[in-house]
């Protein structure tokens, strides 16, 4: 029997007061509000956790979905990252292959050569630094001082002329020190034949070749010492081959060098005579870089008292001015 009927039975067999009456009436609106909030939590906790259920499969939904495409993009990302790598490492070792196959064509084309230059470098610096004794010495290139002496002044200009030729069946920039030759062989222009060392000086004779050497009558210089065998190798004579041949043809095949070593004195030529000695400390710098590795000796070169070898026809300021001038061109960039 619920409160109403209680309430009903009350009322009709016992008569109630007005205070009892409301007090019935407070409880029973009371009782009902009770069971209507009972009724509402009850309903808003079967949405609520309808409600949580439906979050937590979307949740497990997205989750999923998300691993999925975190799958995906890690699967895309790994191959990426293999295809660059393999890539990479497929350069890589084709640049290595390249760079051997390179250094053995080089090596083939130019290590006897390098060797040959330092050999030549060495006797011509040695034959330069012999003047700083000899300071009243004139050469006769008719004998054998002075044919060694342009033999010695030529052997290592066409040696980097063979070097040279090499450019077109190697790479010479697979190593660097391949590259020093090359620019030795420009060097050597700069020193003879260009106004490096001897810009501002007073008495330079540009109008024939008394103090320098053309550029075009270096080349052929060079090339005047090459010989081709039957077999196709290409190499610089001899010394007794090169007497040989000035015995048989005359000087003509090495002019103007010639004529620029015949009776020369070094007072009466200062000019050439910087010349001569920046083309010998260049050729001593060149074992510096290159010998060592070669059991070559390193040396320091005379430069400034070579130089002072021509008495007053440098100041000594300009002394001073014409050695930094020679260590400045010693290597000059290609």
């Amino acid at each position: 029997m619920d409160l109403g009927t209680v309430v009903a039975a009350a009322s009709s067999s016992l008569g109630l007061s007005l205070a009892g009456a409301y007090w019935l009436s407070r409880t029973l609106v009371q009782h009902r509000l009770t069971e209507a909030l009972e009724q509402r939590k009850s309903e808003l906790s079967r949405q609520l956790e309808t409600h949580k259920l439906g979050l937590s499969q979307d949740l497990e939904r997205t989750k999923g979905q998300i691993q999925l495409e975190l799958g995906h993009d890690k699967a895309l990302f790994e191959a990426a990252i293999k295809r660059e790598v393999d890539t990479q490492l497929g350069q890589m070792a084709a640049q290595r292959q390249y760079e051997y196959e390179a250094r053995r064509r080089l090596y083939t084309a130019i290590g006897p050569l390098r060797f040959q230059l330092l050999l030549a470098c060495r006797d011509l610096a040695g034959r330069i630094e012999s003047f700083h004794a000899r300071e009243h010495y004139r050469i006769d290139i008719a004998n054998y001082y002075g044919r060694s002496t342009l033999y010695r002044l030529l052997r290592p200009l066409s040696i980097a002329e063979l070097v040279e030729r090499q450019v077109g069946v190697a790479d010479f920039a697979v190593d660097p020190s391949a590259v020093v030759c090359l620019r030795f062989r420009r060097t050597i222009t700069r020193i003879l034949s260009g106004d490096d060392l001897v810009q501002g000086l007073p008495g330079v004779d540009w109008s024939g070749q008394h103090q320098h050497v053309f550029a075009d009558s270096l080349s052929a210089c060079a090339q005047a010492l090459i010989q081709r065998e039957l077999s196709g190798v290409e190499r610089v004579l001899r010394f007794d081959e090169f007497t040989a041949r000035l015995d048989k043809e005359g000087f003509g095949f090495v002019s103007p060098f010639d004529h620029l070593l015949h009776q020369l004195e070094v007072r009466s030529k200062p000019i050439l005579w910087l010349r001569l000695v920046a083309y010998g400390h260049a050729c001593n710098a060149l074992i510096d870089r290159l010998g060592p590795g070669l059991d070559f000796e390193s040396r320091p070169f005379p430069t400034t008292a070579l130089l002072a070898v021509v008495g007053d026809a440098f100041t000594p300021e300009q002394l001073a001015d014409l050695s930094r001038r020679a260590r400045d061109i010693e290597l000059v960039a290609l």
